[in-house]
């Protein structure tokens, strides 16, 4: 909200304000604004600027804006632009306060070009930046949020920035409808797989292999690939680890026999070592 009876600056009344001039502008430092808005954006390298926004009253209903960075991130281009600045002019408002966008001259779009293009507000040829588009939505009549101008204090009530900075993937989660999301360091998160499940015309047509596995028969009919829960195709627990399928009474049982049946195999072989041993001597 930008307050509506704000005090008119002595830039404004003397009639010395002048947007083009960096000894009479906001974004100089030479004309101190009514009200200041920074905002964090990012470049075509996840890098970090601040966009600032500088408001000064230019009379009823009507403010004077410059949108600018700092002046050694921003090269005019060739343009009327000066100290950093991306866009200038006026942001008018309805008698009822709200955002009057037909009369209102601040461009909602701000381009910012490569180094050396010369068409208006570029990046410094020091950064190496892609050229890049900063759109402003501000709200309007009958839009929920957005710029007003009422008799309250000038303050920033929440603004949303849909950029993001650099990031590296952290992790990878799996949700139980197989979606494989990305997680990366900078909070941004992104779907990037689903696993498919298989399902088959004749289940029982599927032959058992070693590890719990089973691979397609002649039997099995068609395959078919289908998302978690959808035609037929099971479930997928995320975050859960399958408990083992082994019996152990069974198999200690096993091992026992497995052992007792050895015992019995030496002491048959002891047996027949001491026969011919008895045969030998015998035979003396």
């Amino acid at each position: 909200n930008l307050q509506s009876s704000q005090v008119l600056s002595d830039a404004v009344v003397n009639g010395t304000y002048d947007a083009a001039d960096s000894t009479n502008n906001m974004a100089s430092g030479a004309v101190t604004p009514d009200f200041q808005v920074p905002i964090q954006v990012y470049d075509s390298q996840g890098g970090l600027h601040t966009l600032t926004m500088s408001f000064l009253k230019a009379g009823p209903n009507q403010w004077y804006t410059e949108v600018h960075m700092a002046a050694g991130d921003i090269d005019p281009g060739g343009g009327t632009l000066v100290d950093g600045q991306l866009a200038t002019g006026m942001i008018a408002f309805t008698p009822f306060g709200q955002l009057d966008a037909a009369n209102s001259t601040l461009p909602t779009s701000i381009s910012i070009g490569a180094a050396g293009t010369g068409a208006g507000p570029e990046w410094s040829a020091s950064l190496g930046l892609a050229a890049q588009v900063i759109n402003f939505d501000m709200g309007g009549p009958g839009a929920p949020g957005g710029l007003t101008n009422y008799d309250s204090p000038s303050v920033l009530g929440t603004s949303q920035v849909n950029g993001t900075p650099f990031g590296s993937l952290a992790s990878v989660d799996v949700d139980d409808d197989g979606f494989v999301t990305a997680i990366f360091t900078n909070g941004l998160t992104r779907r990037i797989y689903q696993i498919p499940l298989a399902t088959f015309g004749n289940v029982d047509g599927l032959i058992p292999e070693h590890g719990g596995v089973y691979r397609l028969g002649p039997g099995a009919g068609a395959l078919s690939m289908r998302g978690a829960g959808i035609g037929g195709a099971g479930e997928i627990k995320a975050r859960a680890l399958e408990a083992s399928t082994v019996d152990l009474a069974e198999e200690f049982s096993n091992l026992i026999m497995t052992q007792r049946a050895y015992s019995a195999s030496s002491k048959i072989i002891t047996t027949a070592d001491e026969m011919l041993d008895e045969l030998i001597r015998l035979k003396r």
